[in-house]
């Protein structure tokens, strides 16, 4: 070329390659200038190349460069995309196996964990329902059952409370053997059981009959409310207890705002907690999804966030575990029986479904040891002898 930065007439010319490449050929020996026809906005980025060529000689790596006269306008930093948030697995869920099951299947029963062992009490064994006398426990440590003493009196739909290594047990349906009826609904009895000595003796009876109530221990007291009465009409009283003054008895507090039976009983961190329950009976029986809390500094009740499904028969299978509330199974409607698995957090008053139940299963008995949860018997068009080992995943 002749150096003039434009591309004359008889000037060899070749347009590079998408890449930047470029190739002449049939070029005679001689000197020459090697430059590019930059667009508007753009200069060498580094020096015009002058090359002399001798005959047959080949040059290669040639380099001519260009960058903008401007400022660039800078790439955008592009806006990731945010990483969906996986629907979340409930913390804490839980792996159901099958364990031994209990000597004899156990409708409504009474059951609490005293240590190492779940101790069931009583409950309906067949469709006599007969309320039974019989006692057994389980020992977490060796996974097997024993049978105890027989209760003074057959009896289901207590409340129950642990107090040391004594189990109390209030109100109640007790046994009538050899009569049509089979059975009282509602009483004044307190029975106590030693599991230390596997003997039971009596606490101050309560006001009146009841049944299908809630008992609970808060500072060495003792708190029942709701339940049933002999008719059978709901009731939501409650009474209190002072167990470092027994005979003062059974002082009325603040009643629950919706009578209730056949709820779950909790306290966590002093606060007591009824879960679900039903108002009448069998087939005219209305489930609830309602819960509240008590507070026996303030005398006062508190409702809860609802629960998704109404639940009753909840009595013996409702639990406490590291600060939150465990329900086993329960019904729906009447004799229409669940397998859901309820966890509720009182830190977050909520309310989830963990892993049910290997089977649909009312009334049965739970307790929670050594890292396990245990759920026997129960009722699901039938009596059953079940049990059921959990663990946390």
């Amino acid at each position: 070329t002749n150096n003039n930065g434009v591309l004359d007439s008889g000037e060899k010319s070749i347009v590079t390659g998408a890449d930047g490449s470029f190739t002449f050929t049939g070029l005679a020996a001689g000197a020459y200038y090697v430059r590019r026809v930059f667009p508007n906005g753009y200069t060498y980025s580094n020096e015009p190349l002058n090359l002399t060529l001798t005959a047959g000689q080949s040059i290669t790596g040639a380099n001519i460069g260009s960058q903008s006269t401007t400022s660039p306008t800078p790439t955008p930093t592009p806006t990731p995309t945010p990483t969906p948030t996986p629907t979340p697995t409930p913390a804490n869920d839980i792996r159901w196996t099958k364990g031994v099951n209990i000597p004899v299947a156990r409708v409504e029963p009474q059951s609490a964990v005293v240590g190492n062992k779940l101790y069931v009490f009583s409950g309906y064994s067949d469709s006599t329902w007969q309320p039974s006398k019989r006692v057994d426990v389980y020992n977490a440590d060796t996974g097997t059952w024993t049978r105890l003493g027989d209760m003074p009196i057959g009896t289901t739909h207590a409340g129950v409370a642990v107090v040391g290594t004594k189990i109390w047990m209030v109100g109640g349906y007790t046994a009538r053997p050899g009569t049509v009826d089979r059975q009282d609904v509602g009483s004044t009895q307190v029975l106590i059981y030693d599991t230390l000595t596997d003997s039971w003796s009596y606490g101050p009876s309560l006001p009146t009959k009841r049944a299908s109530g809630g008992l609970a221990m808060v500072d060495n007291k003792l708190y029942f409310f709701a339940g049933e009465q002999p008719d059978r009409t709901h009731v939501r009283d409650m009474w209190m207890l002072d167990l470092s003054n027994q005979s003062a008895g059974w002082q009325s507090r603040a009643a629950i705002p919706e009578a209730r039976s056949h709820f779950g009983t909790a306290v966590v961190d002093g606060i007591i907690y009824a879960i679900g329950g039903q108002q009448g009976i069998d087939a005219n029986s209305v489930h609830l999804k309602t819960s509240y809390s008590y507070n026996p500094v303030t005398n006062a009740w508190t409702r809860l966030a609802d629960m998704s499904v109404e639940r009753s028969h909840l009595s013996p299978n409702t639990i406490v575990v590291d600060g939150k509330i465990y329900s086993f199974g329960g019904e729906y409607k009447y004799n229409q029986d669940l397998a859901n698995v309820l966890q509720y957090d009182p830190a977050t008053n909520k309310f989830t479904e963990l892993s049910p139940l290997p089977a649909a299963r009312a009334s049965g008995a739970a307790g929670y040891i050594n890292g396990q949860f245990i759920f026997t018997g129960g009722k699901k068009s039938g009596f059953f002898a079940d049990t059921y080992i959990g663990t946390f995943t």
